[in-house]
Parts: structure tokens; C-alpha cells; sequence
């Protein structure tokens, strides 16, 4: 499929970002299990940063204090806890990134060699939900195909959400008018 038609078959999926997931899905294959893992999880984190910074009021300076690394929406699995809890992700998409994250943490560790064919990281990838193909692959192949399916809905996301809006300030001016009727009624006015 030529680059100019690439999108015929997936009507409206523009949002898909071909070029960049196409050199991500190469870069993984490249890898060894370890870095697959680590660069995959990492992409992840900031494409959900990417996510919460659209969706969020957009106010450069709150946003880059708390999507600091050690901010409160800094860690990864706080990122993806709030992109669920804003309904940004759903419930699946959750708990993959949730075992994205643990297999990462598997795997940047420990210092002995590691593969994901090892018993734990092969059942954890076991678990992978968002793996579109029904055949059977190894381990590392339905980990690099979660990933992939999580990041579409990442990026489908990014295309379609709304920001927030940034609130309205109350006017206190009448607030403090009917405080003082209100007071001047009950008589408990230091002028009364």
C-alpha cells in the first residue's frame, strides 16, 4: 500500500500516526528483550502523558508541575490509574499497560541476563489483552502486539478527546452584598 492510500482500507483512522508507529514497531523488533521492553513501556508513558496533557486545562505550568517525574502524575502506573479514572482508557487497556509496566520493571531490575521466554514474564504476556491476532506467538511477539494495540488506543484518543476547560472564577461581589444582608438580619454585624 503506498503511503498515500495507506489509510483506504481504515476509513477515518488518520489518527494512527503510521509513520511514527511503524518506525516504533521497528525499533522494538531491533531490540533485545530487554530494551523491547524498557523502550516500549517508556513510549507508552510519555504517549499517556501526551494524553493527560491534551485532555487536561491547559496551563503549561500546573501541567509540568504535577507530569514531573516526581510530581504526583509523574510514575507510570499513577498515569495510567488517572487516564482510566478520566475515562481516557478503558478497564483492558488499564490492566495491559498496568502489565507493560510490570513486565518493564521485570526486566530493569535484575541484572542477570533475562528473557521473556522465562516462566513469569511469559505468563504475565499470557495476559496481554489488546493483541488483535488470534494465532499462537511467542512471548516477546504478544507483548510488542499489546503494546501496539494499547498505543492505538492511546492515539485514537489523542485524536478525538476535548480538553477541559479551565473554570470560571465565582464573582465574589454578591456573595459579600447578600453575607452582609444576611448578617444585618441576624443581627450578628459588629455594626449592629
Amino acid at each position: 500500500m503506498s503511503k498515500d492510500n495507506r489509510f483506504e482500507a481504515f476509513p477515518g483512522a488518520e489518527f494512527l500516526r503510521y509513520d511514527e508507529v511503524l518506525d516504533f514497531r521497528q525499533s522494538l523488533n531491533a531490540e533485545t528483550d530487554r530494551g523491547c521492553a524498557l523502550m516500549a513501556a517508556a513510549y507508552l508513558d510519555a504517549e499517556l502523558e501526551k494524553l493527560l496533557r491534551k485532555y487536561l486545562v491547559d496551563n503549561d505550568s500546573v501541567q509540568n508541575e504535577i507530569l514531573r517525574q516526581s510530581g504526583p502524575l509523574g510514575p507510570f502506573s499513577t498515569r495510567i490509574d488517572m487516564a482510566y479514572l478520566l475515562g481516557l482508557i478503558g478497564p483492558k487497556a488499564r490492566r495491559d499497560l498496568h502489565l507493560i509496566r510490570k513486565i518493564r520493571n521485570q526486566f530493569g531490575h535484575r541484572a542477570t541476563p533475562l528473557d521473556f521466554d522465562e516462566a513469569a514474564l511469559a505468563s504475565r504476556c499470557s495476559k496481554l489483552y489488546h493483541d488483535v491476532f488470534e494465532n499462537t506467538v511467542s512471548p516477546r511477539r504478544k507483548f510488542i502486539r499489546a503494546a501496539l494495540g494499547v498505543l492505538g488506543i492511546i492515539h485514537a484518543n489523542l485524536h478525538s478527546i476535548e480538553p477541559l476547560k479551565e473554570d470560571a472564577d465565582v464573582s465574589l461581589d454578591n456573595a459579600k452584598v447578600n453575607l452582609k444582608k444576611l448578617l444585618n438580619k441576624l443581627e450578628l454585624n459588629d455594626d449592629a
